[in-house]
């Protein structure tokens, strides 16, 4: 009989991934399990499928065990278990006879079976030599977190999208300016965020230029959902994979094939004019018109920008519904002063104006080709290059 006590949000942050990892049923039934090794001073559980992984360990409470055990476990099963109680600590007990894991919190108990049979077959993950590492870095959590948000509205649906490079998104280490890019389009509208970073290793890198890195949309996705906001996450970028490392937890991912697009030379170079507009207010008469077209297939909505007047008309039309307007003031305005108008997707412009936090917001315009809108002064930071609908 083996016992262990953790805490209660520590073993649900890390079934939490592991719920997103494994699956529930598969031909390949390993990877329907997470692997549980009660250690001396600690528990490590991992999950895995054919494409990624993760591990976590966490500290154990009060008596240690001089020896360990090891079990398989359902993963599903495991995860409903756990976030069907509350408290504050978990103990877990185990019955290597019975294959039994008795699990207590407070005063709920579950007894759930395990698989010894299994373990030996257990696919163990090490990292790669450090040979084949070609950056270690290290960047805070809100900026990836940030970051990764941004990249996952334009990232490309399966439904519309083939290409493999744009269903992923893309890493770009750049060693001269100590950044890392996070990039994502679904070919309609880009996304690229900047972060500085720092190199692990003394501040080695082997990258001597620019380079990319094709990472799943659903590794960056279950990142950012459970990397606080106030840790410090390590990215390992090898030849082959990526591991991320922050607090107790490690996830890994193969790389995907493909070659990711030139983006700089998609983003334009100067334009005719640029403006200047209060965010809350722009989302706000976006949402007002955009009953009309969201049923749509373009779900369209037509800006007229009147530079004179210092004034964005937004209009919503529909041949069934009828027609809706909302007007918005323009703060500052640079350029052309012609009027114009064009019409956009709404999602696009709520997406983005959804994540960001900043009170105003830049508009870069060459009218009738794609736009580029950005925080005001911010534009080194990131950017978001969307396009118009053809009329």
């Amino acid at each position: 009989m083996f016992t262990a006590t953790i805490k209660y949000t520590e073993i649900q942050k890390f079934l939490s991934i592991a719920s997103q990892i494994s699956p529930k049923k598969s031909e390949l039934e390993i990877i329907t399990y997470t692997k549980v090794d009660i250690l001396e001073k600690s528990i490590k559980f991992e999950a895995s499928n054919l494409s990624y992984s993760a591990s976590g360990v966490i500290p154990k409470e009060g008596i240690e065990n001089p020896t360990t055990v090891s079990f398989l476990i359902k993963t599903d099963l495991l995860f409903d278990c756990i976030s069907s109680f509350s408290g504050d600590m978990v103990d877990l007990i185990v019955d290597a006879e019975t294959h039994q894991l008795t699990i207590k919190v407070n005063q709920s108990k579950a007894k759930l079976r395990i698989n010894t049979d299994l373990v030996s077959d257990w696919r163990q993950l090490t990292k790669a030599d450090e040979t084949m590492a070609k950056a270690k870095i290290k960047l805070l959590g809100s900026d990836f977190n940030q970051a990764a948000k941004l990249a996952q509205i334009s990232v490309g649906q399966p439904k519309v999208v083939l290409q493999p490079e744009f269903l992923n998104i893309c890493f770009t280490v750049k060693p001269d300016s100590n950044q890392l890019s996070i990039v994502s389009s679904d070919r309609f509208r880009l996304s690229i965020n900047n972060t500085t970073l720092e190199y692990l290793n003394n501040g080695v890198t082997n990258l001597e230029e620019s380079t990319n890195f094709l990472l799943s949309t659903k590794v960056i996705g279950l990142v950012s959902r459970v990397l606080p906001d106030t840790s410090t996450l390590e990215i390992d970028l090898n030849t082959d994979d990526a591991w991320f490392i922050f607090d107790n937890i490690e996830i890994y991912t193969k790389f995907i094939d493909g070659k990711y697009p030139d983006y700089i030379k998609i983003v334009p170079q100067s334009f005719s004019c640029s403006l200047q507009v209060d965010k809350d207010e722009l989302q706000k008469a976006i949402k007002q018109v955009f009953f009309l077209s969201r049923n749509q297939f373009n779900k369209d909505i037509t800006f007229v920008v009147n530079p004179a007047a210092k004034q964005i008309t937004i209009t919503s039309k529909s041949d069934v519904l009828g027609e809706s307007e909302n007007q918005i003031s323009i703060l500052e305005f640079e350029g052309d002063e012609s009027e114009w108008q064009q019409s956009f997707n709404a999602t696009y412009f709520l997406d983005y104006l959804t994540l960001i936090n900043d009170k105003i917001l830049t508009w870069d315009a060459n009218p009738g080709k794609p736009s580029v809108l950005y925080a005001k002064d911010s534009k080194d930071k990131g950017l978001y290059l969307v396009c118009g609908l053809n009329r």
